[in-house]
């Protein structure tokens, strides 16, 4: 899944930002590989056009590679859509932020997240008991929380390069991520990502061809 790859590298460059920006509190939020989420809903994931089973030691194994302590982002992808599920300890609830417009397609938020998120609460608590010998906080039964969020045009695909947009500016509070996330077109919003994710200072590859480098924009002019 390209999407998915995209997703956890910017993932990893807000992780590395938070390190050199906030150093006191940039263990607060941990984002979780999409190859986890990935393996929770593995039944409404396609990979090579088929679908797995649910494997909990195939989960545990990949649970070495990420470690949860207050907050926890998880990108999620369910049939081709992608949203993001923040697990926050310290209130003991449950975020679902979703930028797909519901109510133009006939349904509604808790018909596509339930019991989609009860089942991916449940197994991600499961297997974080698993790998932490039970000393890990049990979070299965933690209240959701359907937060307010901008949304896609209809018909539009760019639920990934939105779940990268909230893991960069929600910090809990609905009516800041509103106003810190400006509605722009599809072409500038996937524009802004890559720029973020090919010219950041994190990215271990630094010498781009020159072709690429007429692109770089200063931060300050984005």
């Amino acid at each position: 899944m390209a999407q998915g790859m995209f997703i956890d590298a910017f993932a990893d460059f807000l992780s590395r930002e938070d390190m050199e920006n906030r150093p006191l509190s940039a263990n607060n939020r941990i984002f979780i590989p999409t190859t986890i989420s990935a393996l929770i809903n593995i039944e409404n994931v396609t990979r090579n056009d088929t679908k797995d089973n649910y494997k909990p030691d195939a989960l545990v194994e990949q649970l070495h590679f990420a470690l949860g302590n207050i907050e926890m982002f998880l990108p999620v992808i369910h049939n081709d859509h992608w949203s993001l599920y923040i697990i926050n300890h310290n209130q003991k609830s449950f975020d679902i932020l979703d930028s797909k417009r519901y109510d133009m397609i006939g349904g509604t938020e808790t018909q596509h997240h339930f019991p989609m998120a009860q089942k991916i609460l449940k197994r991600l608590s499961d297997g974080f008991q698993v790998f932490m010998g039970g000393k890990f906080p049990k979070f299965g039964n933690y209240r959701k929380c359907y937060i307010k969020c901008p949304k896609m045009a209809t018909g539009s695909n760019d639920c990934a390069f939105y779940v990268m947009r909230f893991m960069e500016k929600y910090n809990g509070d609905a009516d800041k991520l509103l106003q810190s996330f400006p509605k722009v077109p599809s072409d500038k919003l996937r524009a802004q990502i890559l720029h973020h994710l090919i010219f950041n200072r994190f990215n271990s590859v630094q010498e781009l061809h020159q072709d690429i480098e007429t692109f770089r924009v200063p931060d300050n002019a984005q």
